[in-house]
Protein backbone atom coordinates (compact mmCIF):
# COMPACT_ATOMS: atom_id res chain seq x y z
CA UNK A 1 0.00 0.00 0.00
CA UNK A 2 1.23 3.27 -1.08
CA UNK A 3 1.48 6.31 1.42
CA UNK A 4 0.22 9.65 1.41
CA UNK A 5 2.94 11.71 1.43
CA UNK A 6 3.23 15.73 1.82
CA UNK A 7 6.61 17.42 0.60
CA UNK A 8 6.39 20.94 1.62
CA UNK A 9 8.11 23.43 -0.47
CA UNK A 10 12.03 24.76 0.40
CA UNK A 11 10.08 28.24 -0.08
CA UNK A 12 8.20 27.66 2.77
CA UNK A 13 9.20 29.70 6.39
CA UNK A 14 5.74 28.52 8.69
CA UNK A 15 4.04 25.58 8.55
CA UNK A 16 0.22 26.57 9.64
CA UNK A 17 -2.70 23.90 8.51
CA UNK A 18 -3.21 21.54 6.01
CA UNK A 19 -6.26 19.65 5.92
CA UNK A 20 -5.57 15.97 4.40
CA UNK A 21 -5.15 12.53 5.17
CA UNK A 22 -1.67 12.27 5.08
CA UNK A 23 0.91 9.97 6.58
CA UNK A 24 4.16 11.14 6.12
CA UNK A 25 5.55 14.81 5.99
CA UNK A 26 8.92 15.75 4.72
CA UNK A 27 10.02 19.59 5.67
CA UNK A 28 12.31 20.75 4.06
CA UNK A 29 15.53 22.49 5.12
CA UNK A 30 14.95 26.04 5.65
CA UNK A 31 11.32 25.91 7.08
CA UNK A 32 11.38 28.20 10.71
CA UNK A 33 7.85 26.91 12.41
CA UNK A 34 5.58 24.83 12.88
CA UNK A 35 2.89 26.78 13.48
CA UNK A 36 -0.28 26.39 16.12
CA UNK A 37 -2.57 23.70 14.85
CA UNK A 38 -0.62 23.19 12.13
CA UNK A 39 -1.27 19.02 11.63
CA UNK A 40 -4.05 18.67 14.17
CA UNK A 41 -6.16 15.38 14.71
CA UNK A 42 -4.02 14.10 11.40
CA UNK A 43 -4.80 10.31 12.23
CA UNK A 44 -3.10 9.01 9.54
CA UNK A 45 0.15 10.50 10.08
CA UNK A 46 3.14 8.10 10.73
CA UNK A 47 6.19 9.82 10.20
CA UNK A 48 7.19 13.52 10.47
CA UNK A 49 10.84 14.53 9.48
CA UNK A 50 11.65 18.01 11.08
CA UNK A 51 14.54 19.66 10.23
CA UNK A 52 17.39 21.46 12.19
CA UNK A 53 16.21 24.99 10.39
CA UNK A 54 13.20 25.10 12.39
CA UNK A 55 13.33 26.89 15.94
CA UNK A 56 9.85 26.18 17.05
CA UNK A 57 7.04 24.12 17.52
CA UNK A 58 3.77 25.73 18.38
CA UNK A 59 1.09 24.88 20.39
CA UNK A 60 -1.46 21.76 19.80
CA UNK A 61 0.79 21.42 16.69
CA UNK A 62 0.47 17.61 16.54
CA UNK A 63 -2.46 17.45 18.70
CA UNK A 64 -4.63 13.93 18.30
CA UNK A 65 -1.83 12.54 15.46
CA UNK A 66 -2.93 9.05 17.10
CA UNK A 67 -0.65 7.24 14.63
CA UNK A 68 2.45 9.04 15.08
CA UNK A 69 4.81 6.43 16.59
CA UNK A 70 7.95 7.82 16.72
CA UNK A 71 10.29 11.42 15.48
CA UNK A 72 13.07 12.83 15.80
CA UNK A 73 13.15 16.98 17.34
CA UNK A 74 15.86 19.03 14.85
CA UNK A 75 18.85 20.63 16.41
CA UNK A 76 17.25 23.99 16.11
CA UNK A 77 14.44 23.68 17.81
CA UNK A 78 14.29 25.52 21.37
CA UNK A 79 10.25 25.78 21.92
CA UNK A 80 7.94 22.65 22.55
CA UNK A 81 4.60 24.53 22.58
CA UNK A 82 1.72 23.58 25.26
CA UNK A 83 -0.13 20.56 24.00
CA UNK A 84 2.32 20.12 21.11
CA UNK A 85 1.75 16.05 21.15
CA UNK A 86 -1.07 15.99 23.42
CA UNK A 87 -2.96 12.77 22.53
CA UNK A 88 -0.28 11.61 20.09
CA UNK A 89 -1.77 8.08 21.81
CA UNK A 90 1.15 5.86 19.22
CA UNK A 91 4.19 8.02 20.31
CA UNK A 92 6.15 5.60 21.49
CA UNK A 93 9.74 7.20 21.15
CA UNK A 94 10.84 10.77 20.57
CA UNK A 95 14.34 12.08 20.49
CA UNK A 96 14.45 15.72 21.42
CA UNK A 97 17.69 17.69 20.41
CA UNK A 98 20.35 19.69 22.82
CA UNK A 99 18.76 23.17 21.65
CA UNK A 100 15.69 22.65 23.11
CA UNK A 101 15.12 24.72 26.16
CA UNK A 102 11.41 25.06 26.60
CA UNK A 103 8.79 21.98 26.88
CA UNK A 104 5.50 24.04 27.52
CA UNK A 105 2.23 22.31 29.36
CA UNK A 106 1.01 18.94 28.74
CA UNK A 107 3.48 19.21 25.51
CA UNK A 108 3.37 15.06 25.75
CA UNK A 109 -0.10 14.59 28.05
CA UNK A 110 -1.96 11.56 26.49
CA UNK A 111 0.82 9.90 24.90
CA UNK A 112 -0.39 6.38 26.22
CA UNK A 113 2.66 4.42 24.36
CA UNK A 114 5.70 6.63 25.53
CA UNK A 115 7.50 4.70 27.75
CA UNK A 116 10.32 6.91 28.55
CA UNK A 117 11.84 10.01 27.31
CA UNK A 118 15.26 11.53 27.46
CA UNK A 119 15.19 15.84 28.31
CA UNK A 120 18.36 16.89 27.10
CA UNK A 121 20.95 19.40 29.74
CA UNK A 122 19.90 22.33 27.53
CA UNK A 123 15.98 22.32 28.97
CA UNK A 124 15.62 25.34 31.60
CA UNK A 125 11.29 24.35 31.72
CA UNK A 126 9.05 21.80 31.64
CA UNK A 127 5.32 23.32 31.90
CA UNK A 128 2.90 21.75 34.32
CA UNK A 129 1.49 18.41 33.30
CA UNK A 130 3.77 17.80 30.41
CA UNK A 131 3.78 13.96 30.87
CA UNK A 132 -0.10 13.68 32.18
CA UNK A 133 -1.13 10.93 31.80
CA UNK A 134 1.01 9.03 29.77
CA UNK A 135 0.09 5.48 30.95
CA UNK A 136 3.16 3.32 29.80
CA UNK A 137 5.63 5.78 31.22
CA UNK A 138 8.17 3.96 33.55
CA UNK A 139 11.55 6.79 33.26
CA UNK A 140 12.62 10.20 32.87
CA UNK A 141 15.83 10.56 32.01
CA UNK A 142 17.04 14.29 32.95
CA UNK A 143 20.89 15.02 31.27
CA UNK A 144 21.69 17.43 34.17
CA UNK A 145 23.09 17.47 37.67
CA UNK A 146 20.23 15.98 40.11
CA UNK A 147 18.10 19.27 41.46
CA UNK A 148 19.20 21.23 38.77
CA UNK A 149 16.01 21.61 36.81
CA UNK A 150 13.02 22.56 38.42
CA UNK A 151 9.78 19.85 38.78
CA UNK A 152 8.00 21.00 41.66
CA UNK A 153 5.40 22.18 39.11
CA UNK A 154 5.36 19.16 37.01
CA UNK A 155 3.45 16.68 37.63
CA UNK A 156 4.97 13.23 37.63
CA UNK A 157 3.03 9.96 38.71
CA UNK A 158 4.22 7.67 41.19
CA UNK A 159 4.53 4.83 38.57
CA UNK A 160 7.07 7.32 36.68
CA UNK A 161 11.25 7.34 37.92
CA UNK A 162 13.06 10.14 37.58
CA UNK A 163 17.16 9.14 36.72
CA UNK A 164 19.20 12.45 36.56
CA UNK A 165 22.41 12.66 35.25
CA UNK A 166 24.73 9.55 36.81
CA UNK A 167 22.04 7.63 37.10
CA UNK A 168 21.75 6.13 34.22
Amino acid sequence: MSKTRLIISEDTREIRSISAEIEEIIIPDGVTSIGDCAFIDYTSLTSITIPNSVTSIGYYAFEGCSSLKSMAVGNGVISIGSYAFYKCSSLESITLSNSITRIGCCAFAECTSLTSITIPNSVISIGYRAFCDCSSLKAIYIDKEKDSLDLSNVYIPNTVTVYWRGEF
